[in-house]
């Protein structure tokens, strides 16, 4: 293998690739490649010029989604896209993603900001009334002290399926994605798969919209992203 400074040069040269691979991907539109290939250019080489340029153009795409503010929170925004959720409980308040989805990507990084705190992600929901009697959750929680792992833990199908392992730093931020393609659900925290499962889908209405819970509090996100993923099912946009 190649060590020292030819070694890191071919890798910066490798990483600068990736990045004009990204903008272009980009510029077509396509958004998938386009994140894969600005996080190859950042994990080659992290601290390179290549991976500084696609941060920047990543942190571009954090305002692409917009989000309906859903009940009386009064969220706190912040660099990277933040939205902050305080101390206080507030039922009903969620942030609603103003397209539904089938087949997608939502990634996001998140903190829990004490022992005990709630939040998380809801999928395939209808848009309107309560997202955990019309949709899914996939949980997250300051449960990093805690003991054992259940349908209630970070990483959860929320009252159905437990995660594997528990990887979530306490008091830091964590990255979160969820991948949903049909009933196949993948849920990954800080990069490593802790969940892997089917959820039934409406063949009639195989769509639906997201929706980040804010009703707990004491919980933030910042730097999400949402992309509709190609299928082979799926119509060719021409």
């Amino acid at each position: 293998g190649r060590s020292g400074p030819e070694g890191k040069e071919f890798l910066q040269t490798f990483a600068s690739h990736s990045l004009e691979q990204g903008k272009l991907a980009l510029a077509e539109n396509r958004l998938p490649e386009a994140i894969a290939s600005f996080d190859a250019a950042i994990a080659l080489v992290p601290d390179g010029q290549a991976a500084k340029a696609a941060q920047a153009e990543k942190a571009q795409l954090y305002g692409r989604t917009k989000w309906k503010v859903a009940g009386k929170r009064d969220w706190e925004r912040g660099s990277d896209g933040e939205w902050g959720a305080d101390a206080k409980r507030i039922d009903g308040a969620y942030l609603v993603s103003e397209g539904d989805y089938e087949n997608f990507v939502c990634e996001f990084e998140w903190m829990a900001e004490k022992p005990g705190a709630q939040g998380g992600l809801y999928f395939h929901y209808a848009g309107e009334g309560n997202p955990f009697d019309f949709g899914y959750k996939i949980h997250l929680a300051g449960d990093a002290d805690q003991q054992g792992l259940d349908q209630y833990s970070t990483g959860a199908l929320f009252g159905s399926d437990a995660p594997k392992k528990k990887v979530a730093k306490k008091n830091a931020w964590n990255k979160f994605r969820l991948t949903v393609v049909g009933p196949d659900t993948k849920v990954e925290i800080n990069d490593e798969v802790v969940l892997e499962t089917d959820v039934p889908v409406s063949k009639a209405e195989p769509r639906g919209y997201l929706a980040i819970d804010g009703v707990g509090g004491s919980f933030r996100y910042r730097k999400i992203l949402v992309y509709e993923l190609k299928t082979p099912s799926a119509k060719r946009q021409e």
